[in-house]
């Protein structure tokens, strides 16, 4: 006889399964105390594609690798299905958290309403290497020690910041040290007149591409009025730049990060856990957006 069905008692599982999630989010949050703690979350959040950690939020990466720290591409058993792979029985699935959204009336006009966060919901992903199947496309990623690569990589981080929202890139040039320039800094992004320079003097190809990449970052999450203070402004540029050179292949293992827990705790107002949260998002989205622009087919009739 077929044992009947407790609802309450799958509720209460259900429920203690989020708060299982919700815990293991903070704990991950929490051990991201260190340079290179932080360094080894930029290495996992490197990577290209539909299918890729990055693509997901900066919590649920959190999430992934505490589950399953080898993953680097994950998806849903119906993605994984929908691209020729199957799961494997028997394997163990990977727990995030997807956000629940309704639409609510306004506070003050019941007939006005709007989108908002609810909740979260758990959902279960896999991770490749506990699929079988068909081979996945590879990714071509632009080798920017070639100089046709660099200069059409340079082109394209050019267009990202130009088309930024509001403008706030007026121009790009990369060009040698001139009287009055920092005697030290090795590129530059000036709020005030929108431009952004690098400095060619001494820099590979590859260290002057990571210096745009730094910049433009600066501009994407950085405009005039930004608050963020300037050790979290450095986090934010330095991290987006070493997750896109990272993914390219290019050296970084000289970039270095200022301690977490020290930027994390400027305001004491604020949680320094929900200080890293914010800012791992905004890096992923920064390095995501470099990242699918750099990766981008060329375009029909475009030389190959």
């Amino acid at each position: 006889m077929a044992k009947a069905f407790d609802k309450d008692s799958w509720l209460a599982q259900k429920e203690q399964r989020l708060q299982d999630a919700k815990t293991a989010l903070e704990d991950g949050l929490k051990a991201l105390q260190s340079s290179d703690d932080w360094r080894r979350m930029l290495e996992g959040m490197a990577q290209v594609g539909a299918l890729s950690v990055g693509r997901y939020s900066f919590q649920n990466q959190i999430l992934i690798w505490q589950q399953r720290p080898v993953t680097r591409l994950a998806a849903t058993f119906q993605t994984w299905k929908e691209h020729g792979r199957f799961v494997r029985k028997g394997e163990k699935g990977i727990s995030i958290l997807a956000p629940v959204v309704k639409n609510v009336a306004d506070d003050t006009d019941d007939e006005t309403k709007e989108l908002r966060l609810v909740g979260f919901r758990l959902v279960t992903v896999f991770g490749v290497d506990q699929t079988d199947g068909d081979a996945l496309p590879e990714v071509q990623l632009p080798n920017i020690t070639v100089d046709e690569a660099f200069e059409g990589s340079v082109e394209t981080l050019k267009e990202i910041a130009l088309g930024i929202d509001g403008n706030p890139v007026s121009g790009i040039e990369l060009r040698t040290r001139q009287d009055g320039d920092s005697s030290s800094a090795l590129g530059w992004y000036s709020p005030k007149t929108k431009h952004i320079v690098v400095v060619t003097d001494g820099q590979s190809r590859a260290q002057q591409f990571s210096t745009l990449c730094h910049e433009v970052a600066h501009a994407l999450l950085h405009p005039i009025g930004d608050p963020h203070g300037a050790p979290e402004r450095e986090v934010e540029a330095e991290s987006t730049a070493f997750v896109i050179c990272h993914a390219l292949g290019l050296d970084t293992s000289k970039a270095s990060f200022p301690y977490v827990a020290v930027w994390a705790s400027r305001d004491r107002a604020e949680d320094p856990l929900k200080l890293i949260a914010t800012s791992g998002q905004r890096i992923t989205k920064a390095a995501t957006r470099i990242l699918d622009a750099l990766c981008a087919p060329p375009a029909v009739g475009a030389l190959a």
